[in-house]
């Protein structure tokens, strides 16, 4: 559908968006990770209820990090859709979702 010269553009920018949005994604990982900690801390008994009175805290880390990684990730899938989507037609797993869409059409 696209014409050649914006696909060029469009996949051009979307190994440049991939970068940028790998470092953010990486971001979104560390916040998730170091709001768990915590709670994996009190959960084995190695920090004795000190660090209960953070775990708002931690939960507000947490909801950021999934916040970054979830949009990130939907972001690039969405770049990975439109310049690769001669890739994503012709795997097997579209083509059984194609059938089983006409099959139930034909309901």
């Amino acid at each position: 559908m696209f014409d050649q010269d914006y696909l060029k553009e469009l996949r051009r920018r979307y190994e440049d968006s991939k970068k940028k949005y790998a470092v953010i994604m990486i971001i979104g990982v560390f916040l998730l990770v170091g709001g768990a900690i915590p709670f994996l801390f009190e959960r084995k008994d190695i920090t004795s209820g000190e660090m209960v009175p953070y775990f708002p805290v931690c939960v507000v880390l947490i909801a950021f990090g999934f916040y970054i990684f979830i949009r990130t990730l939907s972001i690039l899938e969405a770049y990975k859709l439109l310049a690769k989507n001669e890739e994503y037609i012709n795997r097997t797993g579209f083509k059984l979702l194609k059938k089983m869409r006409k099959k139930v059409d034909n309901l």
